[in-house]
């Protein structure tokens, strides 16, 4: 068997199964767990790899095949130019959340700002504002150890010093340096309750309901960071167009500024409070 001929058999198991993106994934695939060049598809040559490796193709095409993400299955996300180690303790790094990384870098060329992750996850978000912003502090926070593991796991990995993780709810582990923060960014879970069962099902089966689910409104979580947002920092959050108008009731009971900016859908995604 070729490895033209492999890829496009997994190409069209992948096409049959329903997967999006059949030639990418298949291509992906292939070149992650046969530790090949991209190029080597294209060539008629036989497959000389060990059958180990080709064992755990075909597990991992079958993982796909029934639903699995495979960011999960390849272990990891391109977030920007950082490559972010992923499981199941985290949610996937979105092209939207990129978005928001975009907005605060792109108005904010202050390299002296010291910044705020809320629900990190994997880290993606701090990461990114740890890697742009290097004479900065980034604090990263979670709930949960586990997934904050995983992000401590990233900065070791990409090499990122800059950032500092702190175990808590909300604004609590910040209580020590919130004085230092300009900037708090978050994607909390904005999802209304009601709308979970309608996500897709790789998403309502494998990714963390808990980073997704915001209560009944979808604001259970951007109510807290609003309303005890310091009076002198800044906040930028990820959202859902039906979260708007709690938002504008909490900034109004605060006297705070706020507005909303688009995602590269056309979809009002982002929240920019008391600038």
């Amino acid at each position: 068997m070729t490895y033209l001929f492999l890829q496009k058999k997994i190409e069209k198991e992948l096409n049959d199964s329903g997967v999006d993106s059949p030639h990418f994934s298949s291509k992906i695939l292939i070149t992650h767990f046969l530790d090949i060049p991209q190029y080597v598809l294209f060539m008629n040559s036989e497959i000389s790899e060990k059958s180990e490796k080709l064992e755990n193709l075909y597990g991992a095409l079958l993982k796909v095949k029934n639903g699995y993400p495979i960011d999960y299955v390849l272990g990891y996300k391109y977030f920007f130019n950082l490559k972010i180690s992923i499981d199941n303790n985290t949610l996937i790094p979105r092209p939207e959340t990129e978005g928001l990384v975009d907005l605060v870098i792109k108005e904010n060329k202050n390299y002296s700002k010291n910044f705020a992750d809320v629900g990190t996850g994997s880290g993606a978000i701090a990461l990114k504002l740890a890697d742009t912003y290097p004479g900065s502090k980034v604090y990263a926070t979670d709930i949960y150890k586990k997934t904050l593991d995983k992000a401590i796991e990233n900065s070791k990995i990409l090499k990122i010093k800059n950032i500092f993780f702190l175990l808590g709810e909300n604004y609590k582990p910040l209580k020590n340096y919130i004085s230092k923060i300009n900037i708090i960014v978050s994607n909390p879970p904005y999802i209304k309750t009601s709308l979970i069962n309608n996500l897709e099902p790789k998403v309502r089966n494998y990714e963390p309901i808990y980073a997704l689910d915001g209560g009944e409104n979808g604001t259970d979580i951007i109510k807290e960071l609003v309303l005890n947002l310091p009076e002198k920092t800044k906040l930028y959050l990820e959202i859902a167009d039906y979260n708007i108008p709690s938002i504008i009731k909490c900034c109004k009971a605060k006297m705070f500024s706020w507005r909303f900016e688009k995602d590269i859908f056309n979809k009002l995604r982002y929240a920019v409070i008391n600038e």
